[in-house]
């Protein structure tokens, strides 16, 4: 009867064991799968961003080129620009094209000239453009020389009409590998992304690229149903299954996966980031695998199974501990060294007996050196801190060990290669039992930019001060209103004609942004032509803009916008301005006054001549005639 008893408490702890076994190994695969989604998300949402803003600013610096009147017009220095324009993005850009409103290419760069002529209005993209008169994004397509490429398309307006189109090549190969290449989770973790038609615009599976996704995975359904999803723009968790071969086996994979579309113009892509299942619980199969056999020799000694059982349980839990331990301690440690890395600091000992310090990784990168010794003799500083910077480092070690102080400091030191760099080392003193110090612990900081940017901080305000100056001496007597912004688009001068027409102080001018700082409407009118100055680098004229004053005031203006050019740079504008409503509306009374007067004399029928007696010169009015 013990016996039975004994043996069913066996069973019982045998089976509670496997049951929870199970359970933890389960749960464990669980949150394995959920960090390793969660870091797919982070992958897909950096690329995402990376990729969105490049094209942005592609967009961007094509709908600038086509407002431009050199390029509308085809001009020498609108083609030239085309030039400067390739040479700044030619890793994203391959060519560019000018189309007229019908669909003819009318010129071209870095294509072949036997391309010009050519109509492709029956593109499906430029057709587009051509219905719509909007910025326009292609899916892949194969251009007139048979290469697979996306293309953008911006509309060009002349006079108000609309001209036809300023077209680049995108090389969307070079752009996505640039983001997607280094999406590395595990061995077999990896990226793909499709356009908003489905095709495989980036994966890592030879011959994919610029086929859909839909022919290349059609015998996997789960793929086919993630893909349908995202075409439709949704993003989402999923798991999929794929074939691959290896040594001429056919091996099915199931993989976690992520997807989240791109958006930007009239379409978007949408990436996956996967990782294979068996990757991600790798090291859990391997510890399951091992508590197996565990258990089976558990099965196999009955007789001690509850004793072991409990133990291995202990056990288990230890490693787990340990193994988090173990990984808190590498995870401060990487924390540690990257801390170091950003912020350009290095740590170190010093051995006051052996007259031997210890450097961490970044002391070396600091000090330019490649070799990593595991100690560095005391003298061998001698080798990078020179002259004056030596004797203060030399002191102030000597002090620190003599008195048990620390110390702060900051010097030069010369790298291998020449360049010196400052930096700022610490140190606090370590003493023994005898009152001795046995040890200096410190930290070294690169801080040569620190230093660099005040010094350029300090020679920008000494540099706008004179300009103020400048302003104050040249500009402060004109009866004209005038304001000087600097690089950044704030207003560094403001004489008092223009507080006077701004209704403010000229204080309170000075210091404030043009996009931040001044009224919603009058950004709307007066910016379009600032910014026109500021990227042609040319004067230009604005005339009669509805513009609201501080004090809620509408008024007319007009005036000039000349840009302020230093060592080839924009470094400011000089904006005059006119108030000009009273004249305006002097004008509009005046031909007002016209109407009545001819009115009047129709009525009485009363004409007026004029007789230049020196010229022997009659004029009369029509009623004169009449």
């Amino acid at each position: 009867m013990k016996n039975k008893v004994h043996i069913t408490i066996i069973i019982i702890l045998i089976f509670s064991c496997i049951f929870l076994f199970f359970s933890f190994y389960n749960l464990a695969k669980k949150n394995a799968i959920d960090q390793i989604n969660r870091l797919q998300i982070i992958y897909a949402k950096q690329a995402s961003r990376s990729i969105r803003t490049k094209l942005t600013g592609l967009i961007r610096h094509v709908k600038s080129m086509a407002k431009m009147k050199s390029v509308i017009s085809l001009t020498k220095k609108g083609k030239d620009f085309f030039k400067y324009f390739y040479h700044n993005h030619r890793y994203e850009v391959n060519s560019i094209i000018r189309m007229n409103k019908k669909g003819i290419i009318t010129f071209s760069y870095l294509y072949p000239k036997n391309i010009i002529g050519k109509n492709i209005s029956k593109q499906t993209h430029v057709e587009n453009v051509i219905k719509h008169k909007k910025p326009i994004m292609s899916d892949i397509f194969k251009n007139v020389e048979g290469f697979d490429m996306i293309a953008l398309h911006v509309p060009v307006y002349k006079n108000g009409k609309f001209d036809g189109t300023l077209g680049i090549g995108i090389n969307f190969k070079k752009i996505i590998n640039r983001y997607l290449d280094i999406i590395k989770i595990g061995k077999g973790g990896y990226a793909i992304l499709i356009s908003k038609k489905g095709i495989e615009l980036y994966c890592p599976v030879p011959g994919h690229i610029g086929q859909s996704i839909f022919d290349t995975s059609k015998n996997f359904p789960s793929i086919i149903k993630m893909a349908k999803k995202m075409i439709k723009g949704k993003a989402g968790v999923t798991t999929y299954n794929f074939n691959y071969v290896r040594d001429k086996k056919v091996i099915n994979v199931k993989k976690h996966a992520v997807y989240m579309p791109i958006k930007f113009l009239n379409t978007y892509w949408s990436i996956i980031v996967a990782t294979p299942e068996k990757e991600i619980i790798s090291s859990i199969i391997y510890l399951r695998n091992r508590i197996l056999i565990v258990l089976a020799v558990l099965l196999i000694t009955a007789g001690l199974i509850s004793y072991y059982g409990l133990k291995s349980f202990t056990i288990l839990k230890e490693e787990k501990m340990r193994k988090k331990a173990e990984a808190e301690l590498i995870k401060n440690q990487n924390a540690l060294i990257e801390a170091q890395r950003l912020g350009k600091i290095g740590s170190w000992e010093f051995d006051v007996e052996t007259q031997k310090a210890v450097w961490s990784k970044q002391m070396y990168e600091i000090f330019g050196i490649t070799e990593t010794k595991t100690e560095i003799e005391y003298e061998k500083h001698k080798k990078y801190i020179l002259g004056y910077d030596w004797s203060v480092f030399n002191s102030a070690v000597t002090e620190a060990i003599e008195n048990g102080t620390g110390y702060d400091i900051i010097i030069k030191i010369t790298k291998p290669d020449g360049n010196k760099v400052s930096v700022n080392t610490r140190c606090k003193a370590q003493i023994n039992k005898q009152g001795k110090v046995y040890k200096l612990v410190g930290t070294t900081q690169d801080i040569t930019e620190r230093i660099n940017t005040q010094n350029e901080i300090k020679a920008l305000l000494k540099s706008t001060e004179k300009r103020k100056n400048f302003y104050e001496r040249i500009l402060s007597k004109t009866t004209d209103a005038v304001r000087v912004t600097d690089k950044n688009d704030v207003v560094i001068y403001a004489n008092q004609a223009m507080a006077e027409i701004a209704e403010s102080g000229v204080e309170e001018l000075i210091g404030n942004s043009l996009y931040k700082d001044f009224h919603k409407k009058t950004n709307q009118e007066f910016l379009p032509f600032y910014e026109q100055a500021k990227k042609t680098r040319e004067a230009v004229k604005y005339e009669n803009l509805n513009i609201e004053t501080a004090a809620g005031k509408n008024c007319i203006q007009s005036g000039w916008l000349i840009p302020l050019i230093e060592n080839d740079n924009f470094s400011g504008m000089i904006c005059t301005v006119q108030d000009v409503s009273e004249k305006l509306k002097a004008e509009i009374e005046l031909k007002e006054n016209e109407k009545r007067l001819k009115l009047a004399q129709s009525l009485a029928h009363l004409g007026f001549w004029i007789w230049n007696v020196k010229e022997e010169e009659v004029i009369w009015s029509d009623e004169v005639y009449n």
